[in-house]
């Protein structure tokens, strides 16, 4: 991981937001980031967007989801101890990311052009630094 032996809490933030956003998926990696990183933003909402969820999450269902949302907010801590929110901007991150991406690929008149996915996570971490460091 792109955290590894980094202390400051902030490029921990940055690093990670990336890479959600896709900017930096591994090009060398024997997976196609590309194509995985599309299956996750075309089917995320729906894994957890249906009749069944409660059962899913009753059987660990959502484990790995919990878990880096579990990151981030340690991450959201470290900055800002008394930020009060730190697990909903997580979500809002992640799931804005995805949610952006389908915008831009299907319903463009729902979102504002961006250049790269370098572009998208620059957005979103501004809008992560600037609430938690009010």
């Amino acid at each position: 991981m792109k955290n590894n032996n980094i202390e400051d809490p902030v490029t921990k933030l940055r690093n990670s937001i990336e890479i959600v956003s896709g900017h930096q998926g591994n090009k060398d990696a024997v997976l196609d980031y590309q194509k995985l990183f599309s299956i996750i933003i075309n089917e995320s909402s729906k894994s957890y967007m249906n009749r069944f969820v409660d059962d899913y999450n009753k059987h660990g269902g959502y484990f790995h989801y919990k878990k880096i949302v579990a990151y981030f907010r340690e991450i959201i801590i470290a900055i800002n101890p008394e930020y009060f929110y730190p697990n909903m901007l997580v979500s809002t991150i992640i799931e804005g990311i995805h949610h952006q991406i389908f915008f831009a690929q299907h319903l463009p008149s729902l979102t504002d052009k961006i250049r790269d996915e370098k572009e998208l996570a620059e957005f979103y971490i501004n809008l992560a630094l600037t609430q938690i460091q009010k």
